[in-house]
């Protein structure tokens, strides 16, 4: 596996992030990339509560990040770097690098049209903001490690365009 592990989850840090990537990766440093989040303690709290022994939580804004780079300061061990949403992903889009890997983990349906797996539903525009990034980094569709990737330059059309 890559040293850092970016993965879209609208549900942030759950039960399958906690058992199937963090515990299963032995990954001690996790970055939790949201406004809202970084900006009530509370919620906070709470994420830092739930974290397994010997991990570190850092929370953080999509603006934080993006200039600060905190993964940077992390040298031991790998990174699992946590945002909401695609848009936040592709705000970010330019600062993974070859050692980087991009999982789509869960996007609840949202009244989205596109079901790219059962915990995945993304949008036109969500689509093509992944696409656009899979064209230089790995981008891949799945809950947990030991499921089977999906790449996301598979989907080559989107149902509403096929109508037109």
């Amino acid at each position: 596996m890559k040293r850092i592990i970016y993965r879209v989850d609208d549900r942030f840090i759950h039960g399958q992030v906690i058992e199937g990537w963090i515990n299963y990766y032995n990954i001690p440093n996790i970055i939790l990339v949201n406004d809202r989040i970084a900006g009530d303690s509370c919620q906070r709290l709470i994420y830092e509560s739930i974290m397994p022994m010997g991990s570190r939580l850092l929370v953080t804004t999509v603006s934080d990040f993006e200039k600060k780079k905190p993964y940077k300061k992390f040298k031991k061990g790998g990174v699992l770097i946590i945002v909401g949403s695609v848009r936040d992903m592709y705000s970010i889009r330019d600062l993974p690098d070859e050692d980087s890997y991009i999982n789509i983990g869960c996007i609840a349906t949202g009244g989205r049209a596109i079901e790219v797996t059962d915990t995945v539903y993304l949008d036109c525009e969500q689509l093509d903001m992944l696409k656009e990034m899979s064209l230089s980094h790995d981008v891949f569709v799945h809950k947990l490690p030991w499921d089977m990737p999906l790449d996301i330059r598979g989907f080559e059309n989107h149902p509403a365009e096929d109508k037109k």
